[in-house]
């Protein structure tokens, strides 16, 4: 390690760049901060799962890639693994790498999504099913898209929604997540109101006819409404039997826009592949692609500081400079910068320990 700094500190004398020993050793200092996250995340994954220390090895790795991939961080994915462990899921990998695709598609928190994904999970029993929860978040993002929905508020919804849904009647996810959507679109509420004022309209519906599907009853209760005359005694009636003193304003929003109702549920049919196509947008953005960038440099960082090479790589480090130092003029300051440049990134083979 002593060889390594010295050799950064070297980098402004032989290569006439002030700077850049400073900020390649801000950067490692960065990293090793980032390093030490990980390693306490996966110390703890390796506690509550059981895991073999190669196991471990294999999921700092996936970690970096899948950080590089989504533009995210690889301590957020490895966070996100460990909720998923103490949640019960056997594939938590498999469900903490749909949480950072979520993370880049729809711009939301690691907390929220990894919430976000569980509750969806659990409302529908998919048992961590990560196709059917992939079709199910891909439908909910082409609403948001093609209807300028908020998406953490969406996200919210379905997450109370979730925890309402043994209190509602069988309401299929399309339904269900096409409902939600309306309900944030027309009334401007939170997502946690929206769902607690669909779960009480559910209810009153349920109560008037419990052998019929509610949403084809709120369907054929909106043509109704719609046909009746604004300010009309009979409008006042129906609000107030179905959507109670509290829900009146969120019932009379609802009804007077079904239409989008409708949109929205063909939105959410037709959604295949919508998740991972923002998230490749997203993924090109700047700071996206700094995120890839920072886990790209921490993972040659953490192979470097691991390798039982170390000396061998700072020698071939050497070699380089020596070689740089000789042709400098030839290749002026950017082709100088390329070398250095493939040699660092070059050090990634040297090690895969985390």
């Amino acid at each position: 390690m002593d060889d390594l700094k010295s050799l950064l500190s070297a980098l402004p004398e032989k290569l006439g760049f002030p700077d850049l020993a400073s900020l390649l050793s801000d950067q490692f200092q960065e990293s090793l901060s980032e390093l030490k996250e990980i390693d306490s995340t996966l110390t703890e994954i390796g506690k509550s799962a059981n895991l073999t220390d190669s196991r471990l090895q294999e999921l700092g790795d996936t970690s970096f890639e899948v950080a590089a991939k989504f533009g995210t961080s690889a301590n957020d994915y490895l966070v996100g693994v460990q909720q998923m462990i103490d949640s019960g899921y056997k594939n938590a990998a498999q469900m903490a790498e749909l949480s950072a695709l979520v993370q880049t598609a729809d711009n939301l928190q690691s907390d929220l999504a990894n919430d976000y994904i569980m509750a969806a999970d659990n409302a529908y029993d998919y048992a961590g099913n990560v196709e059917k929860l992939t079709k199910l978040l891909d439908g909910q993002n082409q609403m948001a898209r093609k209807n300028t929905l908020n998406m953490e508020e969406l996200a919210n919804a379905t997450i109370a929604a979730s925890e309402l849904l043994s209190d509602l009647p069988d309401i299929p996810e399309d339904k269900l997540s096409a409902l939600l959507g309306t309900g944030l679109s027309v009334s401007k509420d939170s997502g946690k109101d929206v769902a607690a004022a669909i779960k009480d309209v559910m209810a009153s519906l349920s109560a008037m006819d419990n052998l019929r599907d509610p949403i084809e009853l709120l369907s054929e209760l909106a043509d109704t409404y719609n046909a009746l005359p604004d300010g009309s005694a009979k409008k006042m009636e129906l609000l107030s039997d179905i959507g109670g003193g509290n829900h009146a304003d969120f019932l009379d929003s609802l009804l007077s826009n079904w239409e989008q109702y409708d949109k929205m549920l063909g939105d959410f049919g037709n959604a295949s592949g919508s998740m991972m196509s923002d998230a490749e947008k997203s993924a090109n953005s700047l700071d996206s692609s700094l995120n890839s960038l920072s886990s790209t440099w921490t993972d040659t960082v953490n192979n470097v500081i691991n390798s039982d090479e170390l000396t061998v790589a700072v020698k071939a480090l050497n070699a380089l400079l020596s070689g740089v130092n000789s042709i400098t003029e030839a290749l002026g300051s950017l082709g100088t910068i390329g070398v250095i440049s493939g040699g660092i990134l070059g050090a990634k083979n040297l090690g895969k320990h985390v």
